[in-house]
């Protein structure tokens, strides 16, 4: 997506927070299956 955007666009910090939490969420909890309850709900948001 975000290679779709013009190159002077600028992300919102919240869309940027967002990413790194819903990271350090799924290396803390080794998720690796997309079924998994946490791993959905990180991806709705």
């Amino acid at each position: 997506m975000i290679g779709e955007l013009p190159p002077t666009t600028t992300l919102p910090l919240s869309l940027i927070d967002a990413h790194v939490n819903a990271t350090q969420v799924i290396h803390k909890q080794n998720l690796k299956d997309t079924n998994d309850k946490i791993a959905q709900t990180l991806c709705e948001e």
